[in-house]
């Protein structure tokens, strides 16, 4: 008799699921969500579960899928089931997101998985995913570059919390606990199990497809590497047990600073630099993936390169970084804000000239018009013995040539930067230095009768440059009147 028996066992060691009242069970009609409904049903009655079918046609395989779902209808019904069957336009929420197919099915079927157990007042979901799952996911993770919470893929049990933003409610309290209770269990012995009851379950083809990098994991991959292990599956499975011990260490470390370190509001996270600067680097990674999953849970979790990428920006003193799935990490005054692109508004956090050209008092003072910003300026006979901040441009002053005064970018400027070959299209460096788009129009640029002499917070230009036989320096201070922006 198959080990697929023993769910009775996984599913019970957890106490809470004893006394549990509802569970929805994912069918799709495929053998391991078939043999997982069908040892259910006999579970039930002992302990006293009212079970509902939940099955999802995603619109991608016309009469195929429907005939699918026609049968999950038919096989719970002729088993004394409730059943919630619904066609949603994948496809559509693919192009809607600008994701691949498998990434919005996945969101849109754990999103059609919350509304029907949340209807159903379920206390768990049950997912027939099995340890071939469970390998091919690690494989998938490990190809893409990933770190400990990559390497424990799937969980026997994920709370509410550890899903609800990937099922589009992240501000839904309370919610049911997804349930795996076969990942112990290899692709083959379910086969077995469905042989022995005699089920005859619906098969995808698209499972064999090699068009996507799991099924090609799936019918390539591992199987050359079995012919390295023969118990391939069992050790992936092993990893990723022991990365989940360690990742769930991590994530309750950074439960407890959470609250501390991050603002959120919708479309944005704003990391403390004070707390940030206190964290373990391992603990921070843990932080960056958190916050791109709240972000962008329909995305795929970074690669290891990613997230060193956004890492070193934050440990920086980079203004901007241009992150995958239209994400920014944009540094504040105080902290650094991730924010998808496209929620990102010109504000007075960062400089912005709201006219063409604005004139410059060529000593002192001058408020810039939105009063929240000024420029100081101030003739030096030597250079300052103090680190300058982002905002502060030290020019050799006998290189500049008429009046200084603000200007925004316009077409076809250029300018040669400092330790540069050649000049460059002005917009071609903020697009190079990840100065987002919606700034880029009003930044500011410092520029005498000549060009540009100075954009602020990105590049001086090699001519303006002090040199070691400068004798006259200019000193000029873009100021936040409202924040330190040092």
């Amino acid at each position: 008799m198959s080990q697929l028996l023993d769910i009775e066992t996984t599913l019970i060691r957890d106490g809470r699921l004893a006394s549990a009242a509802c569970l929805v069970v994912a069918v799709s009609g495929g053998p391991d969500s078939l043999a997982l409904l069908h040892r259910l049903t006999a579970l039930a009655t002992p302990y006293g579960w009212r079970l509902h079918v939940a099955h999802l046609d995603h619109g991608l395989r016309g009469e195929q899928s429907a005939a699918e779902a026609a049968f999950v209808a038919e096989i719970a019904a002729d088993w004394g089931l409730t059943a919630t069957i619904e066609l949603r336009d994948v496809d559509q929420v693919a192009k809607h997101y600008h994701v691949g197919l498998p990434a919005a099915a996945r969101a849109t079927r754990y999103r059609f998985l919350a509304e029907v157990a949340l209807q159903q007042q379920a206390d768990a979901v049950v997912l027939g995913h099995q340890s071939d799952d469970q390998a091919e996911t690690v494989l998938l993770h490990v190809l893409r570059g990933t770190g400990p919470s990559g390497l424990s893929a799937m969980r026997p049990r994920t709370e509410w919390v550890g899903w609800r933003v990937t099922a589009g409610m992240p501000h839904q309290a309370v919610g049911p606990a997804l349930i795996r209770p076969m990942l112990n269990i290899t692709r083959d012995e379910i086969e077995a199990y469905c042989d022995e009851q005699q089920l005859e379950p619906r098969r995808d083809p698209t499972n064999n497809s090699l068009e996507y990098t799991r099924g090609r994991i799936r019918h390539q991959l591992l199987p050359l590497l079995g012919e390295y292990n023969a118990k391939v599956v069992s050790a992936l499975a092993r990893t990723a047990r022991l990365a989940a011990i360690e990742t769930d260490y991590m994530q309750s470390e950074l439960d407890r600073q959470w609250q501390h370190l991050i603002e959120f509001e919708p479309g944005a996270i704003t990391f403390h630099r004070e707390q940030w600067n206190q964290m373990h680097p391992a603990l921070q990674r843990h932080a960056i993936r958190r916050a791109v999953y709240l972000l962008r849970p329909e995305r795929d979790e970074l690669t290891s390169s990613q997230l060193d990428h956004a890492l070193s920006a934050m440990n920086s003193l980079q203004l901007f970084c241009q992150m995958p799935h239209n994400l920014v990490l944009h540094r504040k005054p105080h902290g650094w804000t991730m924010t998808v692109a496209t929620t990102m508004q010109p504000t007075n956090d960062e400089p912005q000239l709201s006219i063409d050209e604005w004139p410059l008092n060529q000593q002192g003072m001058t408020p810039l018009p939105d009063e929240r910003w000024r420029v100081i300026m101030e003739l030096m006979p030597s250079r300052p013995e103090y680190n300058l901040s982002r905002w502060q441009g030290l020019l050799d002053a006998d290189a500049i040539q008429g009046k200084l005064m603000l200007r925004q970018r316009r077409p076809g400027d250029r300018m040669r930067p400092a330790g540069g070959i050649g000049s460059r299209r002005i917009q071609d460096i903020m697009v190079d230095m990840r100065l987002p788009r919606e700034l880029r129009a009003q930044w500011p640029l410092f520029v005498d009768d000549v060009g540009i002499l100075w954009i602020p917070g990105l590049l001086m230009a090699e001519h303006a440059h002090p040199t070691p036989e400068t004798t006259n320096f200019l000193l000029i201070t873009l100021e936040d009147t409202h924040a330190d922006a040092s």
